[in-house]
């Protein structure tokens, strides 16, 4: 199938075949009709997306901060594949579309060959197919066309606008900025029974407004004179700002046009930098209006289908989306007014350059082909994409077969650490993703000839020896077991499983399996480990205390879902439980610990634990989000009979013994690359690298910790 993506890189628009994604198991299949260009978010992504590297670090000197951080840690050449990988995705454009079902699950009350409006960032595409979840579509009403439904997405932007406004029957309603989203509101202010005026400097789109019988003006004195007119004075009940400006010149205007008491409402991208003397003058209640309704950003709502009880939130963005196309079948809302151009979609970089070109252009339509079938989930790459690395790898092994990789997860860690150091050791035959556009991308930039949304070509493919899984935590037992009976060698990322019947599965399937086993569990790998290791052999039982600054991680990353990602003590504490069995050759027999307390619940990744070993050795773990980012993540103490160390952020290493010190410093290195190679060493020799009964020992350790600090936050 065909989509448009920006290369991040160069800024440009392309139309790119990928494969089509998997059938939703709760959700909608949808074959594409019209996408509409938002003008506005859109414009936005691609300005920032055409900038140099340094106007990109101008954009978001956040980030520019994390990779100088990074640069000064871990060296030039790790920081530039790193931030290569990032720039090397490409964005998927468009979060507005109408299209017909092609397949339905999960409950979802829109069947096959039904027309459903769909909504976004991620899921509503400028794609022919996409995967939408149950709550971000919504079945079309009959005689509504999927050009106008193509706009419900931005139509319930302006209505959740209007809800956080609190507009009621006659009441005055001032739009400043009259792109897509300030007309629908417009046109809805108007349907809900309240006196709608619009302002616009440009003179194209009032006049849009005008022809639809609204009150407008491009001139801010005509405006605050007709809202007074209007108003008998009084001024505007509220005002919604969808402009977008970099020029706090419209949250001004509406402040100067709101009547005392009124409610200022932010839609667009506007800095919020108004002075508190004319809110103060007329005690206005300004507020931000976030996107489509209740429910936008909650992984739990949008990706996993927990709705909110209708009792206390009667509008979320699904039903808001729902409202907005009753108002097209009840034909008080027509949203192909606004439309300039429809093309097709092999045209979109055309569509795009409309948005910044001489012709005035608002409603900007991409047409699709009708399909009937989603077609193919593999996709074959040219042979141009990186021809020699293939042939290093070759000459690497040595003499024998290269082992022949393929990857499943596409994600800023496989890009940006994985990737660059697997295809200098390995031939890469296939990428598989979520998407197919970042299966296609990361394929091409690291030469594999064939990219995938099906795991099974992964794990079950005929050129595949060995599989690397950088997939979500909770997908990880799943697919290493499916990789393990089809006789492959398996690199997991940590996790290993998120509770005891995944790793329980592991177990069984590693038993019976040709191929070796090996965790992600990189650090054991780092050359100062293995320094540090050596130097304290034949001490006996050591006494290990690591210590992790961990910062914190937003509430609402998947990371901290139980259930996908497992919380921070499964996710990544597993790490360090690992470090010290490989320090100590054996595995955790038995672990407790204690959580700081935040009012009445524990705080599960800020925790302090005891672990011991099958040896004698202790573990003592103190994991902490709180803390400060000046502080280096990672500190090591060992004692032991014959000596001590610290090991200081796998960076600088010092060593202890009748009262010296030695120490030995270099660049961050965590061991990613030594781990890779010893995985190809393992699966082309067939030597199980460590027991997989430590790997699981470890992982069970984890769950016990967890048991006892509960979920926390999350």
């Amino acid at each position: 199938m065909k989509q448009v993506v920006q290369d991040l890189d160069s800024g440009a628009v392309e139309v790119v075949e990928v494969a089509a994604p998997c059938p939703p198991a709760a959700g909608v299949l949808v074959s594409t009709r019209y996408s509409l260009i938002s003008a506005g978010t859109e414009r936005a992504m691609l300005a920032f997306g055409r900038q140099s590297l340094v106007g990109k670090a101008r954009a978001r000197p956040d980030l520019a901060r994390q990779v100088l951080a990074s640069a000064r840690a871990e060296g030039l050449a790790a920081t530039y594949h790193r931030a290569r990988g990032r720039l090397a995705a490409p964005r998927p454009l468009g979060y507005s579309s109408a299209g017909i079902v092609l397949e339905s699950a999960g409950g979802v009350p829109a069947r096959a060959g039904e027309l459903v409006a769909c909504a976004g960032a991620g899921y509503a595409n400028h794609a022919e197919i996409v995967s939408i979840p149950p709550h971000l579509c919504a079945r079309v009403p009959e005689g509504v066309q999927a050009q106008d439904a193509a706009y419900a997405t931005l139509g319930a932007i302006a209505l959740h606008g209007l809800r956080t406004a609190h507009v009621g029957l006659g009441e005055i309603v001032a739009v400043i900025g009259l792109g897509l989203v300030g007309q629908l509101a417009m046109d809805l202010a108007a349907a809900a029974g309240a006196i709608a005026i619009g302002f616009d400097p440009n003179p194209a789109r009032v006049a849009i407004a005008a022809s639809a019988g609204h009150r407008t003006s491009t001139d801010r004195t005509d405006l605050l004179a007709e809202v007074g007119r209007v108003s008998g004075g009084r001024g505007a009940d509220a005002v919604i700002v969808a402009a977008a400006s970099r020029d706090p010149a419209p949250l001004q205007a509406a402040v100067e046009i709101a009547r005392e008491r009124a409610t200022v409402c932010v839609i667009g991208d506007v800095p919020i930098t108004v002075g508190r003397a004319g809110l103060y003058a007329k005690e206005l209640t300004l507020v931000v209006s976030r996107s489509y309704g209740p429910g936008r950003y909650d992984r739990r709502y949008e990706e996993q289908g927990v709705d909110y009880p209708i009792a206390y939130v009667r509008w979320t963005e699904g039903r808001n989306l729902e409202e907005v196309l009753r108002l097209m079948g009840a034909e008080r809302l027509r949203p192909s007014r606004l439309t300039t151009h429809v093309l097709d979609l092999d045209r979109a970089g055309e569509a795009y350059a409309l948005l910044g070109g001489a012709e005035p252009a608002l409603g900007v339509l991409l047409r699709y082909p009708e399909r009937d079938r989603a077609g193919a989930r593999v996709i074959a790459i040219p042979d141009r994409a990186l021809p020699d690395r293939s042939e290093r790898s070759q000459r690497r092994a040595g003499g024998r077969a290269a082992v022949r990789v393929g990857i499943l997860g596409a994600g800023d860690f496989a890009r940006g650490v994985l990737l660059p150091e697997l295809t200098r050791l390995a031939p890469l035959t296939v990428v598989g993703a979520a998407t197919g556009a970042s299966a296609r991308a990361a394929a091409e930039r690291f030469g594999a000839q064939t990219s995938t949304t099906d795991p099974a070509r992964v794990l079950e493919g005929e050129d595949v020896d060995a599989v690397v899984i950088a997939t979500r935590h909770d997908s990880h037992a799943e697919y290493a077991v499916r990789a393990l009976k089809a006789g492959k060698h398996v690199l997991v990322e940590k996790p290993l499983a998120l509770d005891e019947d995944q790793l329980a599965s592991i177990e069984r399937a590693a038993r019976d399996a040709p191929g070796v086993l090996m965790v992600g569990f990189n650090r054991r790998h780092a050359p100062l480990a293995i320094a540090l290791k050596h130097a304290l052999a034949g001490a006996g039982s050591l006494v290990v205390s690591y210590r992790v600054n961990a910062g914190t991680v937003p509430g609402s990353h998947w990371v901290l879902d139980p259930a996908v990602g497992g919380g921070r003590i499964i996710g990544e504490a597993c790490h360090f439980l690992d470090f010290a069995a490989f320090l100590c050759d054996a595995p955790p027999t038995s672990a407790t610990a204690v959580a700081t307390a935040d009012g009445s619940q524990l705080s599960a990744d800020n925790v302090i634990a005891a672990v011991a070993l099958a040896d004698g050795s202790a573990l003592s773990l103190v994991y902490a989000s709180r803390g400060d980012a000046g502080l280096a993540k990672e500190r090591i103490e060992v004692l032991g009979r014959r000596g001590a160390a610290v090991l200081e952020d796998f960076r600088e290493l010092r060593l202890y013994r009748d009262g010296r010190e030695r120490t030995t410093r270099q660049r961050r290195d965590k061991g990613h690359a030594a781990e890779l190679a010893a995985f190809l060493e393992a699966a082309a020799t067939g030597r199980q690298p460590w027991p997989v009964s430590e790997m699981a020992a470890v992982t069970r350790a984890t769950f016990a910790l967890r048991a006892q600090v509960g979920a926390g936050d999350a």
